[in-house]
């Protein structure tokens, strides 16, 4: 995600058509598995019986962020202007910015929590006798 923010941040920098479809062909790689990645550790967060439930509300999310996602990308592009940047630069900042933002707040959040502090330990222990 961060990999994701940060590439969508640099896409405002972008000076020529080329530049702007190279970034744009190596952000979509970065974020290619994103969608199958995710149906994959829904099945083995959620047993069969809730699968399809889960699955359903995460795909009922894709037209949610539209509905709310085109009216606000809207409201951004007409910043067209502001600190001598167009619109759609704004878009690739304000996007990016808020990736980055929202992977190091999940970052802090899983660093406190006490089972993933746990988790991490195990694996360490893993690790640590399986190498040493």
């Amino acid at each position: 995600m961060v990999t994701g923010g940060l590439l969508s941040a640099c896409m405002a920098l972008t000076w020529n058509e080329t530049s702007f479809l190279v970034l744009r062909f190596v952000l979509g790689v970065a974020e290619a598995g994103v969608f199958p990645g995710i149906i994959l550790f829904l099945t083995y967060w959620f047993p069969s019986a809730y699968r399809a439930r889960i699955v359903g509300y995460f795909m009922a999310a894709i037209p949610v962020s539209t509905v709310i996602g085109a009216p606000l990308s809207g409201l951004i592009l007409g910043l067209d202007g502001v600190l001598g940047l167009k619109g759609w630069q704004w878009l690739f900042i304000l996007e990016g910015v808020s990736a980055i933002l929202l992977s190091v707040a999940v970052l802090l959040y899983l660093l406190i929590n006490s089972r993933v502090l746990l988790l991490g330990l195990v694996y360490f222990g893993i690790v640590a006798a399986n190498y040493g």
